[in-house]
């Protein structure tokens, strides 16, 4: 300031002196005008005022001079001042202490929005600036008497805009005068920068806050936290309090001081797997990185830590996984081998790396293990390359001396479907190869052992059922003439033994069959609930030998026809009921079959039981029941007898069908045998006579009178689902007594043998109290019992077990009959009613013609002279006429004559064979060519029926023949004669 002061003195003295001078000048002059003149010494006068004047003027002019050299010195220093001031890029105002701007530079005049220097000069600096009075008044030069200062504001310029500035004040003295320079920098552009600058650590700071990767700022030198985020404070488990100013070693890091790699070790990047502590003393393992940086000035460290604790684990789990992986490829005993799509090896599991030691990674896999040049041939690679499918063969490698191997190649494709690898498996089977040799030729063996043991059975059976058949034959037709009653007694014996016997060649045949494979199932269509009241009606008579009552039951849900093998059905049947009746002293057996589930196939898996009240089986031999040759009495004194074999076929008839059999039992109690196959619901139309019509039973009543509680179920079952109502008494005088009190019944059904009074005594004690009005009564009894009834007493007589339909019939008949001869009190019935119940009443009845009546020709073929003598027998006791012949040629022969209604035909005959005689006939004229033709065989295999119907055989009559079965055959293939 007091420099400024010295260069503005110059030009005030010399203005002093030049009017000092002006006024010396005017001075003399007047003293010369007024003196000199007057004194008249003008010319001393003149001179000394020439003189004065002169100096004076010369003095003058010498000021003036001086002041114009000044002032052109003040005004080019004034204009380097003002260029000065307009090259600054700031804006520079001058301002007198009355607040009047006295100048301003170019960068003002644009940064006020003026439009000239004019404009700003001589207004105030509120009116300049545009503020209130108030900010005018808190000017830091007023209210803190500051000679120098800067402040950030906003200037609201002359043309109405607002721009941040930086405004900077400084006191001077300018021409002697106390004035304020001010300058002003535009920071529009700071403030964008700004602004941008907060946005973007706003943006960073809100990535920072939301990353998932903790973010930590150390300090270089002293390694204290500087700075953290969310995700570091959620990963060390502490808040921002805890941790900022705490020094990283301590706090996160365990590593020891002066190991840090890099303040400590010189990196300029570390990038690791670290273990970092956290608050309550755990750890957790994370990817650490960390970059040397300067913020504020300040050097840094910036660390960020990822949490990989599940990727670790995930990675150990893999690590573990391949480990498992590679320990299970090495533990497989083949040799396996991954190839490339060059067919180079990429792995190998140990029993490759041991069989091929030369063998290396990169290898081509043929030159090794095919000892080959190219992958052509025998190469199993290369056809699941070519093919994109599983490849295999078995291959004789002679360079590997000489072994079988089992080459088999997998494809493994990529994500485009093309293969990349193959999976190579290599299986030494060379022990194999020698050991199925051996078993190949074994088998042979075995199936020709297997031939001859068939052979030999069809032989013995053949040789076994010839005799047998006349021992059988015979003795059934002696048992038809008059004897003696001890004859007769020696007669039966001979039945029984050779029923006895024939009962053990069928099962060892059956188990020898199925013990060689040659039991064959049948698929045919058969009535499901014909079948078992057949197979229990066969049982009947040995149990009413043995007064046991014997009855059967089946689920009239179950379908009424069925596919499956009935024959092998019934033989399971027989033989259960059979063993029930053999080892039941009293009581009863009772046979059942129902619905045990269905499949979705449609297929019915049928229960079927037969429950007795025996002696028991005793728990000590339950585990080896169904064992072959096994028998629950196997003493010494065998009182039940048999081969032991019986429930092994079941059990073994049962699985072939896809069953399973099982028993319960209590000893003293009894036993109940079930057994379950599948069997499939036929889709053949019911035929018309099986359609059952109940409308004539709905609403009837009915009294069932039988002491068996099941037996009384099982009539009650199938009369209330025809709509009837039932009741039921246990003994003649509860149903006597049931009568008295009310004796409005349409049907009474007695079964004969009972305790107290029996069916008979009943019926005539009922007639009694009806005073002699005829009952609708029907007899239950068994076999054997019809003879010693009076006729007169029942409307219809059933032989038990009873069958569902016959039951159905004698109730429809014997209403009907009752309502049209009028009710109960109608008298006894005629011959024609008996003409119509006799296939009710007398069910069993044997076939009685004589051999005077000729039902037809037969032709019969048989070399065995025993046989052909039952034949004439039989066949004459059924009324036929029959020609004999010894052998299949001689059968031909008489066939093509003509004039026979049948031809029975043995199989093995001498010169030729049944078999090829039947060929033969087949291709004779009609209607030679069409007689039925019925095999008479010993051969009792399933495949010699199949042999006999392939040649043209009608049907089978296994030998032994019984009566009953050939009279039934011959009524089904003989033509009758009309009438």
């Amino acid at each position: 300031m007091p420099k400024q002061k010295q260069r503005s003195k110059p030009i005030l003295p010399k203005l002093i002196a030049l009017l000092i001078l002006t006024l010396a000048w005017f001075v003399t002059w007047a003293l010369f005008l007024r003196y000199g003149v007057r004194t008249g010494d003008v010319a001393i006068s003149l001179v000394g005022l020439v003189l004065v004047s002169g100096c004076i003027t010369v003095a003058v002019v010498s000021i003036i001079f001086g002041i114009i050299r000044s002032y052109k010195r003040l005004a080019a220093s004034s204009e380097s001042i003002h260029a000065l001031l307009n090259s600054i890029p700031v804006g520079v105002v001058l301002i007198d202490d009355d607040n009047v701007v006295q100048g301003v530079n170019e960068e003002a005049i644009a940064l006020f929005g003026a439009s000239s220097e004019e404009e700003m000069l001589g207004k105030t600096c509120r009116e300049l600036i545009g503020v209130d009075k108030g900010e005018i008044e808190q000017c830091p030069f007023v209210t803190s008497n500051k000679s120098k200062y800067n402040i950030r504001m906003t200037l609201k310029t002359l043309d109405g805009r607002e721009v941040p500035i930086l405004k900077t004040a400084v006191e001077i003295t300018f021409n002697g005068k106390l004035m304020m320079l001010e300058s002003f920098v535009d920071l529009s552009a700071v403030r964008k920068a700004e602004d941008s600058l907060q946005e973007t650590m706003d943006f960073v700071g809100a990535i920072l806050s939301t990353v998932s990767v903790g973010i930590v700022v150390v300090d270089e030198e002293t390694h204290e936290i500087l700075e953290v985020n969310p995700a570091a404070l959620n990963l060390f488990g502490s808040t921002r309090d805890e941790t900022i100013g705490k020094e990283c070693h301590a706090f996160i890091c365990p590593a020891e001081k002066g190991k840090c790699p890099i303040s400590d070790l010189g990196l300029s990047v570390d990038n690791s797997e670290r273990t970092v502590l956290t608050l309550d003393g755990s750890s957790a393992s994370v990817l650490k990185t960390v970059r040397k940086a300067v913020l504020k000035g300040r050097k840094c460290l910036v660390e960020s830590f990822m949490d990989i604790s599940g990727q670790k684990e995930a990675r150990d789990k893999l690590e573990k996984a391949a480990r498992q992986w590679q320990e299970t490829f090495d533990a497989i005993q083949d040799m396996i081998a991954v190839v490339d799509n060059d067919m180079k090896i990429v792995a190998r599991n140990k029993a490759m790396r041991e069989a091929f030691p030369e063998m290396k990674t990169g290898d081509y896999c043929f030159a090794t293990v095919h000892g080959t040049s190219s992958p052509v041939g025998k190469c199993v690679g290369r056809r699941s390359f070519e093919s994109g499918e599983m490849a295999e063969m078995e291959i004789f490698e002679r360079h590997i001396g000489g072994r079988w191997i089992d080459a088999r190649a997998f494809p493994v494709k990529d994500p485009e479907g093309e293969v990349s690898q193959i999976i190579h498996t290599f299986r030494d089977i060379t022990d194999a190869k020698m050991a199925e040799k051996a078993l190949k030729e074994a088998k042979e063996q075995a199936e020709a052992a297997n031939e001859a043991k068939s052979a030999f059975l069809s032989m013995m059976s053949h040789e076994i059922r010839t005799p047998m058949n006349g021992v059988i034959g015979m003795t059934e037709l002696l048992a038809e003439t008059e004897l003696t009653p001890e004859q007769r007694d020696f007669v039966e014996t001979i039945q029984l033994s050779g029923d006895a016997l024939l009962a053990v060649i069928n099962d060892i045949l059956d188990y020898s069959k199925i013990e060689s494979g040659k039991l064959d199932l049948e698929d045919g269509v058969f009535p499901l609930h014909q079948l078992v009241e057949d197979a229990v009606d066969l049982m009947s008579a040995k149990a009413a030998e043995k007064n046991v009552e014997l009855v059967c039951l089946v689920d009239p849900d179950l379908p009424l026809f069925v596919n499956g093998d009935s024959a092998r059905l019934r033989q399971i049947l027989v033989n259960l009921v059979g063993n029930a009746i053999k080892f039941t002293e009293k009581g009863e057996v009772f046979v059942s079959a129902k619905r045990r589930s269905r499949s979705n196939a449609g297929d019915e898996r049928v229960e079927f039981s037969v429950k007795d009240t025996g002696i028991g089986i005793p728990e000590e031999v339950s585990g080896k029941l169904f064992r072959d040759f096994s028998q629950a009495d196997s003493s010494t004194t065998r009182r039940y007898g048999g081969t032991g074999l019986g429930l092994a076929i079941c059990k073994r008839l049962t699985n072939l069908m896809g069953g399973d059999i099982w028993f319960e039992s209590e000893v003293g109690k009894g036993s109940t045998f079930f057994f379950t196959i599948p069997l499939r619901e036929s889709d053949m139309d019911l035929p018309e006579q099986l359609v059952e019509d109940t409308s004539a039973l709905k609403g009837k009543r009915l009294l069932i009178v039988d002491d068996n509680a099941t037996n009384r179920q099982i009539v009650a079952l199938h009369a209330r689902g025809w709509g009837m109502i039932c009741e039921e008494a246990d003994s003649a005088d509860a149903a006597l007594a049931i009568v008295d009190g009310d004796d409005n019944f349409d049907l009474i059904v007695v079964d004969m043998r009972m305790p107290g009074k029996d069916g008979g005594e009943f019926a005539r004690e009922l007639k009694i109290k009806q005073g002699g009005a005829e009952m609708p009564l029907i007899l239950l009894s068994s076999v054997g019992e019809n003879e010693r009834i009076t006729p007169d007493l029942f409307k219809a007589k059933l032989t038990k077990p009873t069958r569902k339909h016959r039951l159905l019939e004698a109730f429809k008949s014997a209403l009907e009959n009752t309502n049209r001869r009028g009710g109960t009190g109608a008298s006894a019935p005629s011959a024609s009613k008996e003409e119509r119940m006799a296939p009710v009443v007398e069910e069993r009845g044997r076939e009685k013609t004589s051999s005077s009546g000729k039902k037809g020709r037969m032709l019969v073929a048989e070399d065995n002279q025993v046989n052909v003598k039952l034949a004439e027998k039989l066949l004459g006791s059924l009324g036929y006429s029959v020609d004999f012949v010894t052998n299949g040629r001689k059968a031909v022969e008489m066939a093509r004559g003509g004039g026979y209604d049948l031809i029975l035909m043995d199989c093995q005959m001498p010169e030729m064979d049944g078999c090829e005689a039947t060929r033969l006939i087949r291709e004779l004229p009609a209607p030679v060519c069409d007689v039925p033709i019925v095999a008479m065989t010993a051969n009792a295999m399933e495949s010699d029926r199949r042999e006999c119907v392939a040649a043209g055989m009608n049907d089978y009559i296994a030998k032994p023949m019984r009566k009953d079965e050939v009279a039934s055959k011959l009524e089904k293939w003989i033509r009758q004669p009309p009438s």
